[in-house]
């Protein structure tokens, strides 16, 4: 079952971590109106292991091993799965996934559109609950204590399965049984029917969709999230048409038009994924230090790691990172160029993320006298401006340590700290 994306960490990849899929981000807007993505998924099981293995057996001189040379898409035995999402309103947003069959024979898949809510109430004792139910019909019922209720409705008559967001103790310390984690997985791929909760409430929950396609043939799943709708999925593909308009008219005000059609779509995809990697990142320094109440402790080499100086540290930022699948991350390439880009698309985004990033940018001076340091732990600076770090005083000394080189990536990289934190000290002219 396909959660999320599949990728290779830093010591298994030759090149470092890669993930190892094939999925595009095709459009979206500024206020998230219109959204369209595409994930090729293979109808042959989906080689991790050999993923893994191949590729941490390979040198760093040696091409990565990708998916698409595992043989999983041979004779285009592949589904492509589009999702779309069109806002009628701001409480009312309608959900399409499209499936396509594009192999050679009839193939089966299962699509399981899933609604859940974060876990706050084990790092935080006593926060109320949030919850999910079945409700009338074929909808998934959300009810959060400071939100109120929303409403998931599936079209058709999907099976509607139940489990918590917690993790699985069972699987990972051999505890107590319970809906937890990968009750859902473990219901539809393994047929255990005792992982989803029977009284069908929790605090995840999605709709099972069996889809049958002939060879070409295609099947759309509808889903509506809205506050209380008295005839949902009225007019339903009309507002996605609409959206989906508004989206061409607006990018024909941002995309130069002496561009070709081909750049056009390039710039349009790429803006578009700028959009789609945005993250709401939440971390509290000094509550990671002491670990999740109610679980097991972390290590001791924890309160002497990375961070450990860095209790004062609180984060809750909607932020650009140049993927999605990435984890927001302490450096000028994860968080100073997409700032860059972003303001591209005029949506006043870029604002936001620099303005995140120059409260890091205090966080750092506080804690190093290097002009530059951004990260939390020890990262590169950036060598245009070493000449304002301690022990590093002139160009002369600057150029033994690193040689005179500069790259774009060097310079962009410095226009985005320059641009963050105004002038910082030893970096005047640059």
């Amino acid at each position: 079952m396909k959660k999320r994306l599949f990728g290779v960490t830093a010591n298994e990849g030759n090149h470092g971590e890669d993930v190892k899929e094939c999925y595009y981000y095709l459009d979206n807007t500024p206020t998230h109106s219109y959204l369209n993505y595409l994930y090729k998924y293979p109808q042959a099981v989906f080689p991790y292991r050999e993923l893994m293995e191949r590729n941490r057996t390979r040198g760093t001189e040696e091409p990565e091993w990708k998916l698409t040379d595992s043989g999983v898409f041979d004779e285009e035995r592949y589904f492509d799965v589009f999702v779309e999402y069109a806002k009628r309103g701001a409480e009312d947003i309608r959900i399409r996934a499209t499936v396509i069959n594009r192999g050679p024979e009839r193939a089966v898949l299962h699509v399981l559109p899933t609604a859940w809510f974060r876990n706050t109430w084990t790092q935080r004792p006593g926060t109320a609950r949030a919850g999910l139910r079945w409700g009338s019909g074929y909808t998934i019922d959300l009810e959060e204590p400071y939100y109120g209720q929303r409403r998931l409705y599936c079209d058709g008559s999907p099976e509607l399965l139940f489990m918590e967001n917690e993790t699985n103790w069972e699987r990972l310390y051999g505890g107590a049984k319970g809906y937890a984690k990968d009750g859902i997985k473990d219901c539809v791929v393994e047929g255990r029917r005792d992982a989803v909760n029977p009284q069908q409430l929790g605090t995840t929950g999605a709709a099972h969709y069996l889809i049958v396609l002939d060879p070409g043939e295609s099947a759309a799943v509808r889903m509506q999230l809205a506050e209380n709708e008295a005839l949902p999925f009225a007019d339903f593909d009309g507002i996605i048409l609409e959206r989906k308009a508004e989206a061409d008219e607006f990018y024909s005000t941002v995309i130069p038009t002496g561009l070709t059609a081909d750049a056009r779509d390039v710039m349009r995809q790429a803006l578009a994924g700028m959009s789609w990697s945005k993250q709401f990142y939440h971390y509290v320094a000094n509550d990671w230090l002491k670990g999740d109440p109610g679980m097991p402790s972390p290590p001791a080499e924890r309160k002497r790691g990375r961070n450990h100086e860095s209790a004062h540290l609180y984060n809750a930022d909607l932020i650009a990172m140049p993927d999605k699948w990435e984890y927001p991350w302490y450096t000028a390439w994860d968080l100073g160029i997409p700032v860059h880009s972003a303001g591209a698309d005029r949506s006043g985004f870029r604002q936001g993320s620099v303005d995140a990033d120059r409260a890091r940018m205090v966080y750092a001076s506080e804690r190093s006298t290097t002009c530059v340091r951004v990260g939390i732990g020890r990262h590169q600076p950036s060598r245009a401006c070493l000449g304002g770090m301690e022990g590093l005083r002139d160009r002369e000394e600057e150029e033994r340590f690193w040689g005179p080189y500069f790259s774009a990536a060097d310079l962009s990289q410095t226009a985005s700290q320059l641009y963050v934190v105004g002038q910082p000290r030893g970096c005047g002219g640059t």
